[in-house]
């Protein structure tokens, strides 16, 4: 059971993973500590995009800084 402080980053547009299977391992996850963030209009390598990678910086922004 995981028990770190744990977030899920997805896309709206993804096609590499399956948008169930991220909620499933959402919903699964053992930790009371847990986000999950859907970017939309990202594709799957997010970081990469000109236009996506803003987003997923102030995703990652606020997990870190939550507290």
């Amino acid at each position: 059971m995981t028990k770190v402080p744990t977030l899920i980053l997805s896309v709206s547009n993804e096609y590499e993973v399956d948008p169930q299977d991220t909620l499933d391992v959402f919903k699964d996850l053992g930790s009371p500590d847990k986000a999950m963030i859907i970017l939309p209009g990202g594709y799957h390598l997010m970081f990469l995009e000109k236009r996506g990678h803003v987003g997923f910086q102030e995703s990652i922004f606020f997990w870190m800084t939550k507290k």
